[in-house]
């Protein structure tokens, strides 16, 4: 029997072995058109209903998950820092993370060979491509500055020094950007004055090396054109606060520290730490009372804390280093060991985990 409304149609002769008629093979095809109307329409508005359903769902990851702005109610640490602290994740985008408040962005910048400091924005250092800075809602502020050669910036100052070019003559000039950070008001020429390695706050912490290899090492008052020579070896950092230098210029030398704030005499920090030429290996807190340094270059490096002033050794033990900078008030050692990032209070040696998807071994504490 055909459904009421049902047409059947005569497809075909069903045989038998020898080819001889058995019975006729019927095929019911489509209901009538009324029918299929309903059923077209009905289909119809469940696909609707499928796409409403499937674009909630995607607005809704994307608020969620990938959205430029997240927000972690309370504090990360248990002192109040006033630190803002950036970094690059696995997908190496640049994020923004308040330690005070939690609150969490990402943007879309690429990431680069460096991320320096400044008071409140960070500069991206792309090699050739020069460097960005980067202010807190992800606008860059000035673009490919100082190509291929890491700028120098001082949060203190928040002045930023960059490598633009030559001269007539054929010498290096550094040019200094205050704020906003669109057009110079200082240059900087002649070899004479020594190769600039790091901003004391105003000052340029310079570095003059001979035809043996041994250099001198000297504070410049750019305004004033004011030295004061520091003595011998190899500047390795510095701040507003005290100056890190190696004595002799090599890899296993002896570290040596002058609190510039204290006025006290050079210290000893240690001796024969096999470190790597790179300045950054040597952070200064920002008050200069501490610097963290590596007893040994490479990601297994076992990171040391010493006191600028006495040279004593403060704290030791964070082993799996890669990088490493401070908060804003010296209690804590961001340490980026691994793919985690941890904040490592010096008072106590207590690690508090910030994120578990850190990739890019470049990081930089701002307010």
């Amino acid at each position: 029997m055909t459904r009421p409304g049902w047409r059947r149609r005569l497809v075909g002769v069903r045989r038998d072995v020898a080819g001889v008629p058995t019975e006729l093979e019927l095929v019911e095809l489509s209901p009538p058109r009324v029918t299929q109307r309903w059923l077209s329409r009905t289909a119809e508005a469940q696909w609707r209903r499928g796409c409403a359903v499937a674009l909630l769902v995607v607005v809704f990851a994307a608020l969620c998950v990938g959205s430029p702005s997240r927000v972690v109610v309370g504090p990360l640490l248990a002192d109040r820092t006033d630190s803002v602290l950036w970094f690059f994740d696995e997908y190496s985008r640049l994020n923004r993370i308040e330690l005070d408040t939690g609150r969490h962005r990402t943007f879309n910048v690429d990431s680069g060979y460096a991320l320096l400091e400044l008071r409140t924005q960070v500069v991206v250092f792309r090699g050739d491509g020069g460097a960005d800075v980067i202010e807190a809602h992800g606008t860059v502020l000035l673009h490919s500055a100082s190509p291929g050669v890491i700028p120098l910036t001082d949060p203190d100052s928040d002045t930023l020094w960059a490598l633009d070019g030559t001269d007539a003559r054929g010498e290096r000039v550094w040019r200094r950007y205050p704020p906003p950070y669109v057009e110079p008001d200082t240059e900087l020429l002649g070899r004479e004055l020594g190769q600039p390695v790091a901003l004391a706050g105003t000052r340029l912490l310079m570095q003059s090396v001979d035809a043996t290899g041994e250099g001198t090492v000297s504070l410049l008052d750019v305004d004033s054109s004011a030295t004061t020579d520091l003595g011998d070896g190899c500047a390795m950092g510095a701040n507003d606060a005290a100056v890190i230098v190696r004595r002799p210029c090599r890899a296993n030398a002896t570290v040596w520290a002058m609190n510039l704030r204290l006025q006290t005499p050079w210290v000893m920090l240690a001796r024969s730490l096999a470190t790597s030429y790179a300045g950054r290996d040597y952070r200064l807190s920002p008050d200069g009372r501490l610097v963290a340094v590596p007893t040994a270059p490479g990601p297994q490096a076992q990171l040391q804390v010493y006191d600028t002033s006495t040279g004593a050794l403060v704290a030791t033990g964070m082993s799996g280093a890669n990088e490493w900078t401070w908060t804003r008030d010296s209690r804590y050692l961001i340490v980026a060991a691994g793919s985690n990032l941890l904040a490592w209070r010096i008072r106590d040696g207590n690690r508090t985990p910030l994120h578990r998807f850190y990739h890019y071994a470049q990081l930089a504490i701002t307010r």
